[in-house]
């Protein structure tokens, strides 16, 4: 077993999964707080705090923080939940010692600057901004504040626009002295690491964090009832949810499998039952999300108004159907699937659930795609349509519509999610002007460890090696992060910008299929290329 774990005189945590073939490493620092040990007067200072921590300390300036990790070829996010806070970083092997001095950095001597915390006081609540108008992420903030009212863990976690705004770099202190301590810390290291240079660069680099556990937060008290919010939209958004059981509870893995069953992919009941059978909808799953002491296991479902009420009996005699008459068959199919995708994950140093990072390549920014985008990517696909439409498939009569926008953001979500698919907008670092999309697809693990390559660029930037220099950033990304072996394109014979873009970037040429695939509404044939990893080192 490559494990190895070791609890530091302190209480820190340092565990490494040691991956002797791979040039590349994910590590990162878990922080046993979330938004659940915030006090009353706290919303959403933990989420402001993780911010913070990339906005200075008494070495290194926001920029500096930025520039060190990325000069490498490396880069830093972090995220906040409800009972965790994560700080990561990827980099190369040589690379470990950087960036564990960069995580130990910006955690043990943050400056919170009064100019950086005002400028990022106002990134959160356009965050907060965004959140709210987008309404199938914002009904799981009411259905958690419905299940857990008036409680630090029943509250979103980016807080509210005057909370925000009241912090100041003491109650950052504050809430930072009392949460993060060295009993309540792991750090965590899997790839091209070996155990015990990591152990000592974490005991000289955090011996900041010292002392005695934080405080537990009270206990979770499920409440439960209704809450609807009309609104002027397309689509009902409903979530449902009652409660689940706690992280440690031996029941747990019997809820995931429950859970799997029902609602965790395309031949879960109800996505045949609601989806496939009946077309009430199209996206439904089902889910659990276990805390410390208690846990909430869900439904999502969104639908046309006029549909709602058949899909919420449809979903309720669905569930108690399942409560009651499972068969092995089922159980055993989900297991498999569930079995799958944690063996598969092995192949990965870290999880993507997260948003991707950002990739800069040389004048383009690489980032997944968001609700804020759907205007420019609108205007942009609209005004190319007539560039764009020899070389793609037939495009839906609705395609330009923010509630097809929406529904291809919850598709991107749900297939980086599942390790199928990782789709980036193309910016233009300059003034970040939206250029085109790039999208690494049908990703295979195992034997293969391939995936393949798609695209597009808006009429007016064509041909300007915009595309080039995003498919040149995004290689180390496919090669390195998601450890791939090969990335694989395919283009029509008569695109010669499409084949001049590929063979620039390192593919080669492999063959060629018939009808491969069906182009603005004709099976064409297609040229076949492919880059492998030992190609990128070379």
């Amino acid at each position: 077993m490559s494990v190895e774990l070791t609890r530091l005189p302190s209480g820190l945590v340092v565990v490494t999964d040691a991956m002797p073939h791979l040039e590349t490493a994910s590590l990162g620092v878990w922080v046993g707080c979330g938004s659940r040990d915030e006090r009353e007067e706290e919303h959403g200072i933990a989420h402001l705090l993780e911010h913070m921590a990339f906005k200075g300390t008494s070495r290194r300036t926001a920029r500096q923080i930025a520039e060190e990790i990325e000069a490498v070829g490396g880069d830093l996010n972090a995220a906040t939940s409800v009972e965790t806070t994560a700080y990561y970083a990827r980099v190369l092997r040589a690379d470990v010692p950087l960036a564990l001095d960069v995580l130990s950095d910006i955690l043990a001597d943050p400056t919170f600057d009064p100019e950086e915390l005002a400028r990022e006081q106002n990134v959160i609540v356009q965050e907060i901004g965004a959140a709210e108008d987008t309404p199938d992420d914002i009904v799981f903030d009411h259905l958690q504040a419905t299940a857990f009212p008036a409680q630090p863990v029943g509250r979103s976690i980016l807080g509210t626009p005057a909370s925000i705004r009241s912090f100041d770099g003491a109650r950052l202190r504050a809430y930072l002295g009392r949460n993060y301590r060295a009993p309540e810390m792991v750090v965590a290291a899997a790839g091209a690491v070996e155990h015990r240079a990591v152990v000592a660069e974490v005991e000289r680099r955090f011996s900041a964090f010292n002392g005695s556990a934080a405080p537990v937060p009270d206990p979770a008290k499920f409440g439960g009832g209704i809450r609807v919010e009309a609104r002027d939209l397309e689509q009902v958004h409903i979530a449902l949810a009652l409660e689940g059981v706690p992280q440690r509870d031996p029941e747990l893995y019997a809820l995931q499998v429950f859970t799997n069953v029902v609602g965790g992919g395309m031949s879960s009941r109800l996505f045949q039952e609601v989806r496939e059978k009946r077309g009430l909808c199209y996206a439904i799953y089902t889910f659990h999300s276990p805390y410390s002491d208690t846990g909430l296991f869900g439904l999502y479902a969104g639908t046309d108004a006029a549909d709602a009420s058949e899909l919420m009996r449809v979903v309720v005699d669905q569930l108690g159907a399942a409560a009651d008459d499972l068969d092995a068959k089922e159980v055993d199919r989900a297991k498999a699937q569930m079995k799958a995708g944690l063996l598969m994950a092995f192949f990965r140093t870290a999880n993507f659930s997260d948003p991707l990072p950002s990739i800069e390549g040389n004048g383009v920014m690489l980032r997944t795609p968001g609700p804020g985008d759907y205007a420019e990517w609108a205007a942009l696909r609209d005004a190319s349509r007539a560039f764009l439409t020899p070389w793609e498939p037939t495009w839906p009569a609705d395609d330009l519509t923010r509630a097809a926008f929406r529904r291809r953001l919850r598709r991107y979500a749900e297939d980086q999610r599942n390790d199928q698919s990782y789709a980036f907008f193309i910016f233009r670092s300059s003034d970040q002007v939206l250029l085109g999309g790039l999208t690494l697809a049908n990703v295979r693990r195992g034997v293969a460890q391939a995936g393949s390559l798609g695209y597009w660029i808006g009429g007016p930037y064509a041909r300007r090696g915009h595309m080039t220099a995003a498919v040149r950033a995004l290689l180390p990304f496919a090669f390195g992060a998601l450890r791939l072996h090969r990335v694989e394109a395919a283009c029509i014979p008569s695109n010669a910008a499409s084949i001049r873009l590929l063979e620039n970037s390192g593919f080669a040429r492999e063959g060629y299929a018939r009808e491969y695939l069906c182009i603005n509404g004709i099976w064409q044939d297609h040229l076949l290329y492919a880059r492998l990893q030992d190609d990128a080192r070379a």
